[in-house]
């Protein structure tokens, strides 16, 4: 073999060293995305108007699964790492996912009064809705509780309810009420899309 064919083969060999170690570290990084993209943050979409004017129908999301694996563990509740009011969360209703913001606490009291909310017996001030908007129970038959009635929310369940309170079911209803914590998947962390309405959600 003479030295221009030596050359060509130790060439050879550096290229496919080169490409082996680049689709090794393709393959590694997809892995990762991957775990990371459907474990740790999962993709999700605003389905219906219920969360208007915050969120709109067909607005894409990324979820963080991370708090509620932690947040019911010794290491979240030393991090105050738990869904807090006021949080906007995914879970699982009668086989759909639903989009609502947590309301009311496990444990705590609340009250719906002449267009008010009340927990733990005070006024709850809510500047993410519409200035004047009045939130109402539905009629008897479909109600979680009546109107004035306060009732307390049950261990490790949450009271949720839309933005939109003319145009949600929510805890309200009998349909949905009070929400278990093993059904929610996670706190809405992103809005991706449409990208002008771009936003992190932090939480209060």
């Amino acid at each position: 073999m003479n030295k221009k064919e030596n050359s060509m083969t130790f060439w050879q060999k550096v290229k496919n060293v080169y490409l082996v170690d680049i689709l090794e570290s393709f393959s590694i990084a997809m892995a990762i995305s991957a775990i990371v993209y459907y474990v740790f943050i999962i993709p999700d979409i605003v389905q219906g108007q219920s969360m208007e004017p915050s969120f709109h129908n067909s607005e894409l999301l990324f979820t963080d699964r991370t708090i509620q694996w932690l947040g019911g563990t010794s290491i979240g509740q030393d991090l105050h790492y738990n869904y807090h009011r006021s949080d906007i969360i995914i879970f699982s209703s009668n086989g759909q996912d639903l989009i609502k913001r947590v309301i009311g606490l496990p444990g705590e009291k609340v009250t719906i009064q002449n267009g008010s909310v009340y927990i733990n017996g005070e006024l709850l001030q809510e500047p993410y809705l519409p200035a004047g908007l009045k939130t109402y129970m539905p009629i008897i038959y479909q109600a979680t509780f009546h109107e004035g009635e306060e009732v307390t929310i049950p261990d490790d369940s949450y009271f949720v309810m839309g933005d939109n309170r003319n145009n949600s079911e929510d805890g309200r209803f009998e349909a949905v009420g009070f929400i278990k914590r093993e059904d929610i998947k996670g706190r809405v962390l992103v809005r991706y899309f449409p990208f002008n309405e771009f936003t992190i959600f932090t939480q209060k």
